[in-house]
């Protein structure tokens, strides 16, 4: 039986585009933006946040959103990965996961 939208599920993984404006904001004004990488470039801000769970504590409380969804980037090397699953959390949060790691709840 596969994952079909309303269905609650646990995860072991899941991530999210980072980088709503108040992120941004508390990024700039931190220590992590300032300075130089140890190549000599500017501190660029995260891309993406991950939440992870264990075998024995996955991730509960998420709806499926969208059964099939192609995911927001997670790295400049790995592209937009296919494949996933629009999920939201008790707080409306949106999250990506890939739909083969999604059990349901």
């Amino acid at each position: 039986m596969g994952i079909r939208k309303g269905d609650s599920v646990k995860a072991l993984r899941v991530w999210r585009r980072w980088g709503t404006p108040e992120d941004r904001r508390e990024w700039a004004a931190s220590p992590d933006s300032k300075g130089m990488t140890d190549d000599g470039e500017t501190k660029l801000p995260p891309m993406a946040v991950y939440q992870y769970g264990t075998p024995s504590d996955p991730i509960m409380g998420l709806k499926v959103v969208k059964g099939r969804a192609k995911s927001c980037w997670t790295s400049y090397a790995l592209g937009a990965p296919s494949e996933c699953a629009l999920l939201m959390d008790a707080d409306g949060v949106e999250w990506f996961a890939f739909r083969k790691g999604l059990r349901h709840a």
